[in-house]
């Protein structure tokens, strides 16, 4: 597999991640219609003002520097892949942000903008958490959400763009994936939520809304920034 940067869209507040074979096809498509060899920031810039961008992988930025070089050619926003997400705090109350600050002031370098990727996960969350070492309950997951949502978005002040909450919605159901179903209707009938059972979700089942709140945590910390909740398919 190689290291190539995958793409996504963002034009005012809505996001669109493309496929590998999609990305070629944009690429060829905008140098096509431009009849010179634009990048995809710069036809992006001139046709509609948006962004167009890529998740970074930090391991891959230190041992490649063509990933690095064509990711800064071609994009004009950057999100971390894994490195800013909620194992960034290894130990209750300890985080190690170095993977995600190489990340982020590699874009500053090179005048990308720096999206936040992302505050809370249904999975991809640190062992200590996981196992409820230190309380259970959903008053100490409200507490730990606030205080790690705190801590990341009080470090990097001067990022607008937040992926508050990443992929709580369900996509599959018990009879097998379902692509073209209406999920919402599906669930009803089997008398799931169609959330995400996760570690999080023990704040939904007494009563709360795991994502509702992160959003009112987030909002709290700066409400300045644009917040979003981020998802596939």
């Amino acid at each position: 597999k190689s290291n190539q940067p995958s793409t996504f869209i963002i034009g005012s507040l809505h996001k669109l991640k493309v496929s590998a074979m999609f990305n070629t096809l944009i690429l060829l498509t905008v140098l096509c219609l431009s009849g010179n060899a634009q990048t995809l920031k710069s036809a992006t810039a001139s046709g509609w003002g948006g962004y167009v961008g890529t998740e970074m992988n930090a391991g891959n930025m230190r041992n490649d520097y063509s990933y690095k070089q064509k990711a800064a050619e071609q994009y004009n926003m950057a999100v971390a892949e894994y490195e800013c997400k909620f194992t960034t705090q290894y130990a209750k109350g300890q985080w190690g942000w170095d993977d995600c600050d190489y990340i982020y002031n590699w874009a500053k370098e090179n005048s990308m903008t720096f999206r936040f990727h992302a505050l809370i996960w249904n999975i991809y969350n640190p062992q200590w958490l996981q196992n409820n070492e230190g309380g259970s309950g959903a008053t100490y997951l409200r507490t730990q959400m606030r205080i790690h949502i705190e801590e990341a978005m009080n470090r990097y002040p001067n990022v607008q763009y937040w992926d508050v909450v990443n992929e709580a919605i369900k996509d599959d159901l018990s009879s097998g994936t379902c692509s073209t179903c209406n999920i919402y209707k599906q669930y009803a009938k089997q008398g799931n939520d169609g959330w995400q059972e996760d570690r999080w979700y023990d704040i939904n089942k007494a009563g709360g809304n795991y994502v509702k709140e992160a959003f009112e945590i987030a909002s709290s910390v700066n409400s300045n920034v644009k917040l979003f909740y981020n998802d596939y398919n």
